[in-house]
C-alpha cells in the first residue's frame, strides 16, 4: 500500500487524531485529500498510457504480419454491387431529390445486383454513375486507411521517444 492511499483512507475517518494534527498545523484536510487524489489519478493515468503504448506496439507488429489475399478480396468486393447504393443515394440527393433514400431502397430492397443490373439502374436514375464499380468506389478507403496507419506509426514513435 502506498503512502497516498494510506493517507486518503485515514482522512476518510473523522474520529482520528490526524484531523486535530492537521488543524494544529493549518493544513486543510479537504485540500490535502484532493491533492492526494490528484497524484493517485496522475499515476494511474501514466500506467494506463504506458499499457496503451505497449498494446499499440503489439497491434502494429501483429498487423504487419498479416498476409492479405488481394485477389480474393477484390473478387469479394466486385461480386457485391449493392455497395454502390450509397453512391447512388448521395448523387441523387445532391441533385435535390428529397426521396433519394426511399428511391434507392425501393430499387435495391432484397435484391442482389450485378454489373448489368447496376447499369440498368443508373440509366434510370443517374447515368453519371455508369462507370463506377465496387472496386473504384472503395478506392478512397485505401488512401484513408494508409494515412491513418501512417499517423498511428508517428504517434507510436513519439510515444516511444517520450518514454525513453
Amino acid at each position: 500500500v502506498d503512502i497516498e492511499h494510506l493517507l486518503l483512507k485515514l482522512l476518510e475517518q473523522d474520529d482520528l487524531d490526524l484531523h486535530a494534527i492537521l488543524r494544529q498545523f493549518d493544513v486543510d484536510a479537504s485540500r490535502l485529500q484532493r491533492d492526494l487524489s490528484d497524484s493517485t489519478i496522475r499515476r494511474n493515468i501514466g500506467s494506463a498510457f504506458g499499457y496503451s503504448v505497449i498494446a499499440y506496439q503489439s497491434l502494429l507488429r501483429g498487423l504487419t504480419s498479416i498476409d492479405v489475399n488481394g485477389p480474393a478480396m477484390r473478387a469479394a468486393v466486385n461480386a457485391n454491387w449493392n455497395i454502390l447504393a450509397e453512391a447512388l443515394q448521395t448523387v441523387t440527393r445532391t441533385r435535390g431529390d428529397a426521396q433519394a433514400y426511399e428511391k434507392t431502397a425501393a430499387a435495391l430492397k432484397q435484391t442482389v445486383i450485378d454489373r448489368d443490373a447496376w447499369q440498368r439502374l443508373v440509366a434510370q436514375m443517374d447515368s453519371r454513375l455508369a462507370g463506377l464499380t465496387p472496386e473504384t468506389y472503395l478506392g478512397l478507403s485505401v488512401s484513408l486507411t494508409e494515412a491513418m496507419v501512417g499517423e498511428m506509426r508517428q504517434f507510436l514513435k513519439g510515444a516511444e521517444a517520450s518514454i525513453g
